[in-house]
């Protein structure tokens, strides 16, 4: 790709203001006794880690879309990267694989324990009837219509955002004074 096609250089106008925040904030002198070289530790690498798949994801999407003025063609970064025959395709697929299945691992267990807490199940055990509630109802509703998940987040994407952002100033005015009182 030439030097001219690629948008590399807004990389660095892209990052996050909140970094330098939090990098500058651990610069100060610990209050408390609690506060130990560990946790500056865990602070450091917690931001420079996802800072860094930021940059490199930014590097990836940035130098690989081509001048559109020039061009009507759009190339998908994530799909070269796949198809890539050296390191970077498995670890790019490894890593997709455990982001949907550790994202879908935590949204079934909390929510086959809200249903188990819903139904005054007894805890500790190991039921099937609340993995069942929780994995039933989705599967029937996907094999009926294939493109129900689509529809449903073009409805809550479109309807949801607009009518949260619409009640949240109500509701955060009805707390404030509820809470003065």
């Amino acid at each position: 790709m030439d030097e001219g096609t690629s948008n590399i250089g807004w990389i660095p106008l892209s990052m996050p203001g909140k970094h330098a925040v939090i990098a500058i904030s651990g610069l100060q002198k610990p209050t408390s006794s609690t506060f130990t070289a560990t946790t500056m530790t865990a602070i450091i690498l917690g931001t420079a880690i996802p800072l860094l798949l930021f940059l490199i994801w930014n590097a990836v999407i940035l130098g690989s879309i081509p001048d559109l003025s020039n061009s009507a063609t759009l190339i998908d970064p994530l799909q070269q990267l796949r198809n890539d025959n050296g390191i970077v395709g498995p670890v790019i697929q490894v890593f997709s694989f455990f982001a949907i299945a550790t994202s879908y691992i935590g949204f079934i267990l909390g929510l086959a324990d809200f249903i188990a807490d819903l139904l005054k199940l007894p805890s500790g055990e190991r039921i099937p009837l609340p993995y069942l509630l929780t994995l039933f109802p989705p599967l029937v509703l996907s094999l009926l219509d294939p493109e129900i998940f689509f529809k449903a987040l073009d409805f809550a994407g479109t309807y949801g955002g607009k009518l949260s952002s619409l009640l949240a100033p109500f509701f955060y005015s009805y707390c404030a004074r509820w809470l003065q009182h």
